[in-house]
């Protein structure tokens, strides 16, 4: 009943496929345009005239990929050929001759050079999958990379998923420190609950124990130059 009416379900959410299409079309048409065709992209950069084109349109102000692009965030998506966004850019290719290369390796790339050059790195995740060890295994790369001891400080995760069944969105950061992506002094801490309870109630915890406080936050600046580089830089933000 649902595939004929055209709703889409997620879990106990249902979306309006109608729309998922006109914004395919959108993105095939429109944002397509913006990126150079044969031009190698990482996903960071191809995210960053996501948000700008959509900031550019005076609409969803609150979504994420706006408020990243505003606020200077990046946002990398290792698995951007299972989504939308993919798939409307391979239409873009095959029907408007089109020629856009998402290049996962700068992802790897840029997201290590993120923990080589930062002063502490802590690991932040809602549910698992893909993007859990695309951050984690910066921590390896980037030990490789400066022959220090580069793993990550602090870990928390919310999930589902428990370490019975041997698949990565369960793993414990315990099984990831033999993998040098924490060390023995790491602070983690693992909730297996789901997000959309979990999260809310910690994030509430936290504004109400820090009413307002000031905190160095980081400043990305990226580069094209010698195959691309990065400078971070912190500045003072009251919260």
């Amino acid at each position: 009943m649902l595939r004929r009416n055209r709703i889409d379900r997620m879990y106990d959410v249902y979306a309006d496929e109608r729309k998922f299409y006109r914004l395919d079309v959108m993105i095939e048409k429109d944002f397509s345009s913006r990126l150079q065709s044969g031009r190698p992209y990482s996903s960071r950069e191809v995210m960053h005239e996501f948000g700008k084109w959509i900031s550019g349109m005076g609409k969803d102000k609150d979504g994420i990929c706006v408020a990243a692009y505003e606020m200077g965030v990046p946002i990398f998506v290792p698995a951007m050929c299972d989504s939308g966004l993919g798939f409307s850019l391979m239409f873009a290719n095959r029907r408007r001759k089109r020629r856009i290369i998402v290049d996962h390796m700068r992802d790897v790339d840029e997201s290590s050079k993120i923990t080589e050059k930062s002063r502490r790195t802590a690991v932040i995740v809602v549910g698992g999958g893909v993007p859990k060890n695309f951050i984690q295994q910066t921590a390896v790369i980037a030990s490789y990379q400066t022959r220090h001891d580069r793993t990550h400080d602090f870990a928390i995760q919310f999930t589902t998923d428990i370490p019975q069944w041997g698949g990565l969105s369960g793993s414990t950061f315990e099984e990831a420190q033999s993998w040098g992506k924490y060390n023995a002094r790491s602070r983690m801490v693992q909730c297996f609950a789901d997000a959309t309870i979990s999260l809310p109630i910690v994030t509430h915890a936290l504004s109400q124990r820090f009413k307002r406080m000031r905190r160095h936050v980081p400043s990305f600046h990226w580069t094209t130059q010698n195959g691309g580089g990065l400078r971070i830089k912190y500045q003072s933000l009251r919260l």
